[in-house]
């Protein structure tokens, strides 16, 4: 389930007043539901985790910038520019999520090449080669996470 108000406190106050109304009402229902639940929200664009009763709620990280942590009474209500982010739920299997950088980062690094199909490695040239081909043609644009373009 998602939305975007989170119904649980996060301890950055400046956000937790602006939470989910009736939220007690909310963790009530979802506590109920007798199968496997995880409520995805927003708002605060940093990757906070909890568990409530028998529901897992998991609060996505911002794909542009992410509010401050600060955990004083009266803090200022700040956003830092951190590296975006985003979540890529799997529920093949059960709900896994994987929090993912936003860029484009040197790798994949084997951590066992000799171990490997060397037909790995000419699939792998190959897609460099198209990518190649593909930025000389104008179709494709390397760009990492705030390099200037």
């Amino acid at each position: 389930m998602a939305i975007h108000h989170p119904p649980v406190l996060t301890g950055i106050e400046k956000m937790d007043i602006q939470n989910l109304r009736d939220s007690r009402k909310l963790q009530s229902i979802l506590s109920a539901y007798p199968g496997e639940l995880k409520l995805v929200c927003g708002h605060i664009h940093r990757n906070i985790t909890t568990l409530l009763g028998s529901v897992f709620y998991q609060i996505a990280p911002g794909t542009s910038h992410a509010v401050n942590i600060d955990l004083r009474v009266d803090a200022p209500n700040c956003l830092t520019k951190e590296p975006g982010e985003f979540l890529l739920h799997d529920l093949r299997d059960g709900i896994f999520s994987h929090s993912t950088p936003i860029g484009h980062f040197d790798g994949p690094h084997l951590f066992y090449p000799k171990k490997v199909n060397p037909s790995f490695y000419k699939a792998e040239k190959i897609a460099k080669h198209s990518l190649a081909r593909l930025a000389s043609q104008g179709k494709y644009r390397h760009h990492h996470y705030g390099a200037k373009t």
